[in-house]
């Protein structure tokens, strides 16, 4: 009567054919071997995703050697520039100055010269009344 109301199962009890034992011990084995085959599987593209990861690593470490490389070596031409750019302000201040005292050389040339052409105006002077 419960079996009829579907409220029970029958317990089918351990296995007592060596056959029935065999077949679900092959059973299992497959089934295990798939699997195994599946992690060997996963594992392979994980090793080969890990590979790829290193293989980026190495790359992006050389990139960044070479860009610490040319940062260093901009740092250097800046320097080198800088530098040139305060030997030109120094230079041109220098020239600046000779500028200045050429200015005032030539200011004061200027002035003996127009003291030169009034002396002559008067000795032309003289030499015109002279005659």
């Amino acid at each position: 009567m419960l079996l009829l109301s579907s409220d029970i199962e029958l317990n089918p009890g351990p296995l007592s054919d060596k056959d029935e034992i065999l077949q679900a011990i092959m059973k299992s084995s497959g089934e295990l071997k798939s699997e195994i085959k599946g992690v060997k599987d996963d594992k392979a593209k994980i090793v080969a995703d890990i590979n790829n990861v290193k293989d980026t690593c190495e790359q992006l470490h050389k990139r960044v050697g070479d860009i610490d490389t040319k940062q260093t070596q901009f740092s250097n031409e800046i320097k080198v520039v800088k530098d040139d750019i305060e030997n030109l302000y120094t230079e041109r201040e220098m020239l600046q100055l000779d500028i200045d005292a050429m200015k005032d050389i030539t200011d004061s040339k200027h002035d003996q010269i127009e003291r030169m052409d009034g002396v002559l105006d008067t000795i032309e002077n003289k030499v015109n009344r002279c005659k």
